[in-house]
């Protein structure tokens, strides 16, 4: 009989928010507009992911 395979999953920190900050903080004020876009919209949604992975395969 073969073991089963049971998917983990759970919320997983994908990026560091306050980094994301203080970097579109940095951006001179000649910036490319969508690096500017991104990085509010990477701290708009914040750095958590809900991720889902077999538990066969080792951590992501």
């Amino acid at each position: 009989m073969s073991a089963s395979v049971i998917p983990i999953a759970g919320f997983k920190d994908v990026y560091d928010v306050p980094t994301v900050e203080k970097a579109l903080e940095d951006l001179p004020p000649a910036a490319n507009e969508a690096l500017r876009s991104l990085y509010e919209k990477m701290v708009r949604l914040g750095g958590q992911r809900f991720t889902v992975k077999p538990s066969s395969l080792p951590d992501v």
